[in-house]
């Protein structure tokens, strides 16, 4: 192999390294907040509509609701209604929009 493809590979390898560490604090960094987010919430809960859902993540309503029937978003039901915890949307919305930035 020629010693210019060997260095395009060894370069190529040290960056998917970089990038999976770059994922892996991106993950742990995303669990604080959600932790933090979590331990500080002393008010009362927000919940979001399919729509504002689908607005957040720029997709289609129907979109959601196919995550949702096959239970990727989290989700609360209150009779017919379907609502969805605006702090976990948020912080499925970051997580989405760093793996778009890195890939």
């Amino acid at each position: 192999m020629q010693p210019e493809i060997k260095d395009l590979i060894n370069e190529i390898q040290e960056s998917l390294v970089i990038a999976e560490s770059k994922q892996k604090k991106a993950e742990t960094l995303l669990d604080q907040l959600k932790t933090a987010l979590q331990k500080e919430s002393k008010e009362p809960e927000e919940f979001l509509t399919a729509f504002e859902v689908a607005d957040k993540f720029r997709t289609s309503v129907q979109v959601i609701r196919n995550k949702t029937s096959k239970n990727i978003l989290p989700f609360v039901k209150f009779g017919k209604k379907v609502l969805y915890p605006a702090k976990e949307i948020e912080l499925l919305v970051l997580k989405d929009k760093y793996s778009a930035i890195n890939y």
